[in-house]
């Protein structure tokens, strides 16, 4: 008799947990599905974006392609000379005094007995012209043999460096005295893209020893 009674709560409890397993089945399931959809309209979005990037980069393409037609169509109706001025416009050059531009006349004043010059040659990274175009602009020759030369004293230490758009070199003077002079030579084509009015860079020392001698007497003893 006992035996009947517990078999009724048995089922029951049994039936309990069975619904119980089938809920939670189903509830992981309905997070499954629910996360996959996500997921679906995440690439959906993904895929619509390419699209439209490809097709962007397809017009990019196309305008840059017409570019390149019209300069180079508009290269045959110029003179050769104004073509060479046009591929200039490509190329930058700088003279720096201790990383301080040379003034016009070419004259520099160092208050110390050591200094470098460097000398670059940059090329404008967003230029529009065939290459073959723009290396019409750059100086003749080799930029660091053939327009910077030292009469005079030579350089203690050379350092270079060069990058896709950038190359330089760097002329390294030390242990000069007071009053030392020191001249540059510059070709005529380098002198005329600094833009300065000689081909004679003059760097000379001037240390102020006065200056020396007050910081002597102020330190203390």
């Amino acid at each position: 008799m006992r035996k009947l009674i517990l078999l009724p709560f048995l089922f029951l409890i049994l039936f309990s947990f069975g619904c119980t397993v089938n809920d939670d089945t189903n509830n992981e399931d309905s997070v499954k599905d629910e996360e996959i959809k996500r997921l679906e309209n995440k690439i959906e979005a993904l895929e619509h974006q390419i699209s439209d990037l490809e097709t962007e980069i397809e017009v990019i393409e196309t305008e840059k392609s017409k570019g390149k037609e019209f300069i180079n169509n508009a290269i045959t109706l110029i003179s050769q000379d104004e073509l060479y001025a046009i591929a200039a416009l490509d190329w930058e050059y700088s003279l720096m005094a201790d990383e301080y531009p040379i003034s016009d006349d070419g004259s520099v004043l160092i208050n110390k007995n050591s200094f470098s010059i460097t000398v670059s040659e940059a090329k404008n990274p967003f230029s529009i012209l065939p290459v073959d175009i723009s290396n019409l602009g750059k100086v003749s020759g080799s930029l660091f043999s053939n327009h910077i030369q030292f009469p005079d004293r030579k350089p203690s230490n050379t350092a270079g460096s060069e990058d896709e758009y950038i190359s330089s070199t760097t002329y390294i003077f030390e242990n000069l005295y007071n009053g030392e002079q020191i001249k540059i030579q510059l070709s005529t084509e380098l002198k005329e893209r600094l833009e300065l009015e000689s081909e004679i860079v003059s760097i000379k020392v001037f240390i102020d020893e006065s200056l020396e001698d007050d910081t002597i007497r102020q330190q203390p003893k």
